[in-house]
């Protein structure tokens, strides 16, 4: 899969670790916390135990693709490895799937996230209809898209700024949470009878696994580096060593984040210090507004690491010609200013189909109760991780596999035989209990109300069948949406008489 070597300045490695760390760390840890709290019923072991395995699976899956990824350096990326290790037909489903489906849904979430987070430092008692947060999104989502596709060095800037700001929430809570269990260990772990919010009894095995495609959530989104392998200098050596760096500190950082939050019993990152020994009200309410800003600027983070990744992965389709409305992009992508001439083709794309995403997830999310709700948003951005880490570990699966039928060449690495088979079982394990159990056997045998909803859920209550309905249609969008560009692509060529056999 050959594209064309970029022309401006490449970015080096803590520039790379920084756009990594800024894409992983965002609103995961901060937001997620509290649902994991929740379907955990605040049992501390059994949170503990969900980020701990969760650590375990997305630290392993990274390691592994370090080896995975050595395959080839393209701006393919991911789809790149697919091609190599598994097989082509599998890395024409992952290229196309990948930017059309995964990565655009992302982005357009973690645009509304941002969006929320905004007004969620002004709007305390969540007031303000969700319309007006969805009209901020997409000014965010075009903003970020118009800002990486004028510069990646601004961008790479921007990322490690916003990458050392997002330090400062981590290490207020975990310097609080030790602090607040030390002087008053009347509350939290330590005594966990004057604090409901948290338990020491036995954990749900059940309630831990359900919890990990939150987990995940907030560890997906390491592999989008290996898109900008031709950005970054000697990629042989620093896309593997980003990954594997990069993922060992969000993995420390964020089981730190975890045990802190766990002592003074509060999930919710945007309301940590609600309980806290600072008893003063007013103290208090510095001390949140503060924590939130720095929590948006996390966010703020994430969206500008995953414009980079977007645009260019949507140019290496374009620029192979395997999008079926190629020759009209690029036809058309040369008529818009200031944008880097070699992305010009990604960034239209990622306009076009990042719109249609947001319309898509938008409109149930504004016209659901009185004032809209964000439950939705919440949810959907769960399914995407969870099927992208089954592509994850067909991957590992056949680079271990690889192992011993030496058919691709590879850049061994120690630990990858012992590190593979824990993450592609972890994997697998995750998917078929959120598939069997989760979708199809857990709603038609008790009625429960789904955790999903963030900063605006509006009290909106989420039933299992919902969830399911939602999981089927992004099911059937992940696996339908690369077929039918190839069925397209072949019905458009067969009209201009060509003869490409691009299907699956």
């Amino acid at each position: 899969m050959s594209v064309k070597e970029t022309t401006y300045k490449k970015i080096g490695f803590f520039t790379a670790l920084s756009m990594l760390i800024g894409s992983v760390i965002g609103a995961g840890i901060f937001l997620k916390n509290g649902n994991i709290f929740k379907t955990n019923d605040g049992n501390a072991i059994g949170v503990l135990l969900a980020w701990i395995i969760g650590s375990i699976i997305a630290i392993t899956t990274a390691y592994s693709f370090a080896e995975v990824g050595s395959t080839i350096r393209s701006r393919s990326g991911i789809a790149g490895w697919a091609s190599k290790m598994v097989g082509v037909k599998f890395g024409k489903f992952v290229k196309i799937a990948f930017p059309l489906f995964y990565i655009s849904i992302l982005e357009v979430v973690l645009s509304v996230f941002l969006s929320e987070s905004i007004f969620y430092i002004f709007d305390t008692k969540s007031e303000v209809h969700f319309g007006y947060i969805a009209l901020l999104s997409i000014f965010i989502f075009f903003f970020f898209i118009i800002f990486n596709g004028i510069s990646l060095k601004w961008s790479g800037i921007f990322s490690s700024l916003t990458t050392l700001l997002k330090f400062i929430p981590i290490l207020a809570i975990i310097i609080a949470g030790i602090v607040y269990a030390s002087v008053n260990n009347t509350s939290g772990m330590f005594d966990v009878n004057s604090q409901p919010s948290t338990s020491l009894s036995s954990p749900s095995f059940t309630l831990i696994i359900s919890s990990l495609p939150s987990v995940l959530f907030a560890f997906d989104s390491f592999s989008n580096i290996g898109n900008m392998a031709l950005d970054i200098k000697k990629p042989e050596k620093n896309v593997s060593l980003v990954i594997i760096v990069g993922m060992i500190t969000c993995s420390v950082l964020y089981l730190l984040t975890t045990i802190s939050q766990l002592l003074i019993s509060n999930g919710n990152g945007l309301n940590f210090f609600s309980n806290s020994f600072f008893g003063n009200p007013n103290v208090i309410s510095a001390l949140t507004t503060t924590l939130r800003i720095f929590i948006m600027i996390s966010i703020l983070g994430g969206v500008n690491s995953f414009s980079a990744s977007i645009i260019r992965s949507f140019q290496s389709i374009v620029e192979e010609k395997i999008f079926f409305g190629y020759s009209w992009i690029e036809n058309n992508s040369g008529r818009i200013p200031f944008v880097n001439h070699d992305i010009k083709s990604g960034f239209l794309l990622t306009i076009i189909v990042g719109f249609i995403w947001w319309t898509i997830i938008i409109i149930p999310s504004i016209v659901v109760g009185k004032n809209g709700t964000d439950v939705f948003v919440d949810g959907i951005s769960n399914f995407p991780t969870v099927f992208f880490f089954l592509i994850y570990g067909i991957l590992v699966f056949f680079g271990f596999i690889n192992r011993f039928t030496k058919k691709v060449e590879v850049q061994k690495y120690k630990l990858f035989i012992v590190f593979a088979p824990i993450s592609f079982i972890g994997i697998l394990l995750v998917f078929c209990y959120v598939f069997f159990y989760e979708n199809l056997v857990h709603p038609f045998i008790e009625d429960y109300s789904i955790n999903w909803g963030l900063f605006y859920s509006k009290g909106f209550e989420v039933k299992p069948w919902m969830s399911t309905i939602w999981f089927f249609i992004s099911l059937g969008l992940f696996l339908l949406l690369p077929p039918l560009n190839y069925l397209l692509k072949n019905m458009i060529n067969k009209r201009k008489g060509l003869n490409e056999n691009n299907s699956l």
